[in-house]
């Protein structure tokens, strides 16, 4: 095997092997949810898509394409990644559908781009083969050939096409993530969904108070989370709040649902009246979220319908009015309060919109 063998082998089997891994990880830790999505509203929600099965199975159908296009065309030497195109433009738009409206999934401008993007493919073939003998690799050594390396470049550059066109909208990808474990019924799973991010919207907040009512969680976690929508994104509207997989079939609330409602709102004195019917004050089960909020209502209150104290709570709404207090610029204290605080109703209350 000559060195121009050599490097045109190691060109192809480099490709290749780039291709696949890239196709593979991308369809399943990064686009499963979305194709999950889109597969539930094609088939009216007769059939699922399945990660595992799914990123493979698309990952060869995608591979065969780019080997055709190779058995086709021939391209090789320093046009030899172009064969992967038409596979990338595929992917990039089976992974690009909009947030749907009305149940029907949408792909934007694909009607025109795709066969578009594929005539200028067409084009620059034909330049390729024409012109390519100007660009035909010679008796150079494997390792210092530019041909793998700009080959390999080619490929980089079409991830960044993918990852450009796809649909990355994060708070986007959470909700579909949370959908998908909802159905399956893993709603603790659900909740660590974009747990870190400060990223939210009304309907991925009524997912979260779906999945926390279901673990009774929601006056102790609630407002660890970011919040959006006050208590109208605690139940679908099909309009500003709405899921698209998962059906809310909640016939019946809990107590502490009914009681977060107040919360959301702000609204602390119809909290404080209605928590005297349904807690005992002085015990220990009143969840955490319900007894800062209870600590807030006795502190802002003159003459407060209910007087509440917790030492351990107390001390640190102490503490958290005096760092409010040690700064003076508004922007400095809210994020301070954040880092400190963000986990607290009383942030929910003085900050939130």
């Amino acid at each position: 095997m000559t060195r121009h063998q050599d490097s045109t082998a190691i060109t192809r089997v480099a490709c290749a092997i780039l291709f696949i891994a890239f196709t593979y990880v991308y369809l399943r830790f990064y686009q499963a949810d979305v194709l999950a999505m889109a597969q539930h509203i094609l088939s009216d929600g007769v059939t699922s898509y399945q990660r595992d099965v799914g990123a493979v199975l698309l990952t060869l159908i995608l591979s065969l394409l780019a080997w055709g296009v190779y058995a086709l065309t021939k391209l090789k030497d320093y046009t030899h990644a172009l064969v992967y195109f038409p596979s990338f433009l595929l992917l990039a738009f089976i992974t690009s559908p909009n947030e749907p409206m009305n149940q029907e999934v949408s792909y934007g401008s694909w009607a025109w781009i795709l066969p578009l993007s594929l005539g200028v493919y067409i084009l620059l073939v034909i330049f390729a083969k024409k012109y390519g003998e100007l660009f035909k690799v010679g008796k150079e050594d494997v390792f210092h050939s530019p041909v793998v390396w700009i080959n390999l470049g080619q490929i980089l550059l079409m991830f960044v096409m993918v990852m450009l066109i796809c649909n990355h909208q994060d708070v986007f990808h959470y909700r579909m993530r949370m959908e998908s474990l909802m159905i399956k019924g893993d709603y603790r799973s659900a909740l660590r969904v974009g747990r870190r991010s400060l990223d939210t919207d009304s309907s991925l907040t009524m997912l979260r108070i779906a999945c926390l009512e279901k673990t009774d969680k929601l006056g102790e976690r609630l407002f660890t989370y970011p919040l959006e929508g006050r208590s109208a994104a605690m139940q679908a509207n099909g309009t500003s709040v709405r899921t698209v997989m998962w059906k809310d079939n909640r016939k019946r609330h809990t107590i502490d649902y009914m009681l977060t409602k107040f919360l959301l709102d702000k609204d602390i004195d119809g909290f404080a009246k209605r928590i005297r019917k349904c807690y005992q004050l002085d015990s220990a089960y009143v969840p955490k979220h319900f007894r800062e909020a209870l600590v807030l209502y006795t502190h802002m209150r003159g003459n407060p319908s209910v007087v509440y104290h917790d030492n351990v709570m107390d001390a640190d709404f102490q503490d958290y009015q005096a760092l409010a207090k040690s700064f003076a610029d508004s922007v400095m204290r809210a994020n301070a309060l954040r880092d400190t605080y963000g986990n607290t109703y009383w942030y929910y209350y003085q900050y939130a919109k």
